[in-house]
């Protein structure tokens, strides 16, 4: 039986897969959005408070005030156009979180959203973020490194390593331009959990990059 045990623990040792991802600070995709209504045509326009859906182009049917309660958030503005009225869909990029200040979409007028649809600039976006998704319920991931950058005008810069939605990990991202490592060496995600790595900043960021390595493992121990 011990040899059993011991050729699959090999076994798993042997298909265990590592990875590794990259990433770039992104400030170019905040919320997608999309018109496949009967309209001819239909655009939005971003003001310093507001965002203005248009069908026909230029013919307001919709304006969501960024500064009020209920939609000053990016995943707030995103359920306002998704259950607006039919036609109309919005997604929220993978660089955000959702609790972003919506009043920080960039101004913009007439961006074309008809059948192709979209993406809206947020200038502020204060991370870079890698999300890797749960995997088969017979296995887990397990993070082992992150390396980052970030350039930005002061405070601090961090690293934040989530499983799932639970932080477990949090620690200064160094200076300005000066790639860090984070210190973590390992943390096995819980079964049907995602791996959530980020740099986030205090103050506005220009640009930076975030790797991670983590590895697929069998997730079941040998019971036999």
């Amino acid at each position: 039986m011990k040899y059993e045990k011991l050729a699959l623990e090999q076994y798993r040792e042997l298909t265990k897969l590592y990875k590794a991802v990259k990433q770039d600070w992104d400030k170019t995709k905040a919320i997608f959005i999309t018109y496949t209504g009967a309209g001819v045509s239909a655009d939005v326009d971003v003001t310093a408070d507001a965002l203005v859906l248009n069908t026909p182009a230029h013919t307001p049917v919709k304006t969501i005030d960024l500064t009020a309660e209920a939609t000053n958030t990016l995943a707030e503005v995103v359920s306002a156009i998704n259950t607006f009225a039919t036609g109309w869909t919005a997604v929220l990029g993978d660089q955000f979180d959702g609790d972003e200040n919506a009043a920080d979409l960039t101004v913009v007028a007439d961006v074309n959203v008809k059948t192709t649809g979209a993406w809206l600039v947020n200038d502020t976006n204060l991370q870079i973020k890698i999300t890797v998704p749960a995997v088969a319920t017979d296995k887990q991931v397990a993070f082992t490194i992150a390396l980052g950058k970030s350039t930005y005008a002061g405070g601090t810069s961090v690293f934040r390593v989530y499983n799932g939605t639970t932080l477990a990990w949090e620690e200064s991202a160094g200076a300005t331009t000066v790639q860090a490592t984070c210190s973590l060496p390992v943390l096995s995600i819980d079964l049907g959990n995602q791996l959530i790595v980020k740099i986030k900043n205090s103050t506005g960021m220009t640009a930076g990059s975030l790797s991670i390595g983590y590895e697929e493992k069998y997730a079941a121990p040998y019971t036999a």
